[in-house]
């Protein structure tokens, strides 16, 4: 047998690669042994890296893998390990059988000493490996299984005879870190490099008494900001609370040993768990979450909540910033009133750089934060009302008409920041004209800050839809910037419109075009999440309470429910998402619709996928007629879709409880509710649900008042698995 993808067809086998490129070692002071022990393995199929097979192989498995490297540089991989269960994940390791180390930097230097180990060992070069860039996986077999925290150690001891040059990736320690089978480029083939190191089986023991004194950890400064001035709610979140704070709030598994130290709960140890610099925190223990990283208040909880939620990766190389666990975490603090008061006091430190201008209008510097002159919008005004102004025409456009929905502030909720993304000609922008015109209708003001078109457009088609002129003369804000927002003067002339006008909306259009003219990239998180910080966030929580309505844009190729870019813009939403699209094609001479679906509800009127309103065009001559009716949810009102979504949730925690009927440690309700799909306290509702249905039987942990669950019998429903529900 060898390493292979699980799952799917055998890919044809790569073909040997020349002799010369395998180099077997055999120094005079060796001696060759063929065989060693069986090794266990877990393996996973590309892209995979949670759930794995596990089985047992040979050192001549290994000597054939090295022989025939893919093509693939996210091939199938494998973990040298015995796991608690079928999952991969910090804790879950029991043993490792074999040690993998990865040399980044190498030299031929290095590759001599690995030659003249005095164990067996295997090398080959790694994918990222070229002819000027030696790249090195060395995996040495051990006499015994070594437990989790003599792991590192053993990686430490063999680095040790590498020499002082070689660049061992710190990863390396990790006991549940997954190693790629050997592949190259095909540019780079005849670059790569395996060898047979023979010898006699590394001894656990020996190499431990070896081993040199770990290094005492410090804050990585050079590549961690300090995590009390990240953007954001992370940052917030790491100025809201300690370190000793999120332990004991969050019910995090440690116990205090000392001043800025902790163990795990339970654990005899040496506390190894400490606070190396103000709100960064470093762990010792092999088996804990944190194990190897310097982490924030937040990266300690997410890990600890969330860090399962990372093991399904496309590519080991995700950024932080766009992690499940950091997502969900996020979501979560969103609402949290310690975070939401950091927020506020950052805001407002950042707006008090600019009361210093001055505090009399007068004196307000001219921006194009200030909005347009009343007396040009007015000629624009007088110019519809003459007939001497024609309403600008897009290329490939969607006309629309006036909101005659009876409750149109429905959608958006008020001081709350919501969105409306579509594609190109969904009818996005006719939606937030549409509501700005029954605003100022109803005598309420409006903001409309507008980054694609002009004051003739806008004013034209709000006119065109049967907005009264008076109001649009007096309750109408157009402003079109072409400076940043972080501008001093911008910010300080955009806070005193809305100080003057007091507006129950805002809406920007667009984000894409507005994170331009800031400079920010729509792919960079922190830079997006910044930028919903300092304008939308900010808009909301003036005093006027305004629902600011942002929006966006999605792709055809998407299809999705949420706009393009960063993820961030998904926790930065704390009001309504929708998506609008072309529900009957429509133009100039002929009528249709574009259907609204929630995307996100934070408060939970409307479910994610739910067709909420319909966008209907009715053309008569000049005057475009929009009626923005409400549409009954298709799920019915008992609540089907959360039904649906607990079925499916009982159907998991049944088959994970199945999986695991021989490991009771995997049973416990942490354990559950951890490695199971759904929020923690949706999956215990479950829980009690299946036990008084009589498909699950609870019982008195280990621990005091931990609880332990084992199936009784399987659960079935025909409902579909919503895992894709925004829970």
């Amino acid at each position: 047998m060898t390493l292979r993808d699980e799952g799917a067809a055998a890919p044809p086998q790569e073909p040997p690669l020349p002799t010369s490129n395998v180099e077997q070692a055999n120094p005079d002071n060796h001696d060759s042994t063929s065989v060693g022990r069986e090794i266990g393995i877990v393996e996973f199929p590309p892209g995979k890296y949670q759930n794995g097979s596990p089985r047992r192989i040979s050192e001549k498995e290994i000597e054939r893998m090295m022989a025939r490297p893919g093509r693939r540089k996210y091939g199938p991989s494998y973990l040298p390990a015995i796991l608690r269960g079928a999952r991969r994940g910090r804790g879950e390791v029991l043993a490792r059988t074999l040690v993998t180390i990865d040399v980044d930097g190498a030299t031929e230097e290095t590759f001599e000493r690995i030659l003249a180990l005095p164990f067996r060992a295997y090398v080959h070069t790694t994918y990222s490996s070229t002819a000027d860039a030696l790249r090195l996986r060395l995996l040495v077999p051990i006499d015994r299984d070594a437990a989790p925290e003599e792991y590192p150690l053993l990686v430490d001891s063999i680095s040790a005879r590498l020499g002082d040059d070689a660049e061992v990736d710190p990863k390396s320690r990790a006991v549940e870190q997954v190693m790629f089978r050997p592949a190259v480029a095909d540019e780079h083939r005849d670059a790569y490099r395996s060898a047979t190191v023979p010898g006699p089986t590394a001894v656990v023991d020996e190499l431990l008494a070896e081993a040199p004194e770990p290094a005492a950890p410090v804050a990585d400064r050079g590549g961690k900001r300090d995590p009390m001035e990240l953007p954001g709610a992370v940052g917030a979140f790491n100025r809201a609370y300690s370190i000793a704070e999120v332990i004991s709030t969050f019910g995090l598994p440690y116990e205090p040993a000392g001043e800025g130290l902790w163990r795990p709960t339970g654990s005899s140890h040496e506390p190894g768990v400490r606070e190396v610099a103000p709100g960064l925190v470093y762990s010792h223990h092999a088996n804990d979450p944190a194990y190897g990283q310097t982490l924030s208040a937040f990266d300690l909880v997410r890990l600890h909540l969330y860090g399962y939620q990372d093991d399904e990766l496309a590519s080991p190389e995700t950024p932080l910033s766009a992690l499940p666990s950091v997502l969900s975490l996020t979501e979560d603090v969103a609402d949290d009133p310690r975070v939401v008061a950091e927020l506020r006091s950052a805001e407002r430190a950042e707006i008090e750089a600019f009361e210093d201008l001055g505090d009399a209008e007068d004196d307000a510097p001219a921006s194009s934060w200030s909005g347009v002159a009343a007396d040009e919008l007015s000629a624009i005004v007088d110019a519809y009302l003459a007939g001497t102004l024609e309403r600008i025409r897009p290329e490939v456009g969607i006309l629309g008409g006036r909101d005659e929905d009876e409750e149109p502030m429905a959608l958006f909720y008020r001081g709350r920041t919501n969105g409306v993304a579509g594609e190109s000609n969904a009818g996005k922008s006719w939606t937030g004209i549409a509501v700005a015109a029954q605003e100022v209708d109803a005598g309420r003001s409006v903001v409309y800050v507008d980054f694609e078109d002009d004051l003739r457009g806008i004013v034209s088609r709000l006119l065109d839809i049967g907005a009264s002129p008076e109001a649009v003369r007096n309750r109408f804000v157009y402003v079109q910037p072409d400076t940043k927002f972080d501008d001093r003067t911008a910010r300080l002339a955009f806070v005193r419109v809305l100080d003057r006008v007091r507006p129950s909306l805002v809406v920007i259009d667009s984000t894409g075009e507005a994170l331009s003219m800031e400079g920010a990239k729509p792919n960079e998180d922190d830079e997006v999440a910044r930028w919903f910080t300092v304008l939308p966030r900010y808009v909301s929580r003036h005093e006027s309470l305004p629902a600011v309505v942002v929006l966006d844009h999605v792709t055809k190729a998407d299809g999705g429910l949420w706009p393009i870019g960063s993820q961030r813009k998904r926790a930065a939403i704390s009001g309504a998402q929708y998506i609008q699209d072309v529900e009957e094609p429509f133009s100039r001479t002929k009528d249709g619709a574009a259907r609204i679906r929630c995307a996100k509800d934070r408060h939970g009127n409307y479910h994610i996928g739910q067709t909420v309103a319909s966008l209907g065009v009715t053309n008569g001559g000049r005057r475009t007629r929009l009626s923005l009716m409400w549409t009954e949810p298709e799920v019915d009102a008992d609540g089907a879709a959360e039904a649906a979504w607990k079925a499916a949730a009982k159907r998991r925690l049944c088959e994970y409880l199945a999986k695991h009927a021989e490991t009771p440690a995997a049973r416990s309700q942490t354990q559950v509710t951890e490695n199971v799909v759904g929020k923690r306290t949706a999956l215990v509702e479950a829980l009690s649900e299946l036990q008084a249905s009589g498909h699950v039987a609870v019982s008195p942990g280990e621990r005091k008042g931990s609880l332990r669950y084992t199936l009784l019998q399987p659960y079935s429903d025909a409902a579909d698995d919503f895992k894709d529900l925004d829970r």
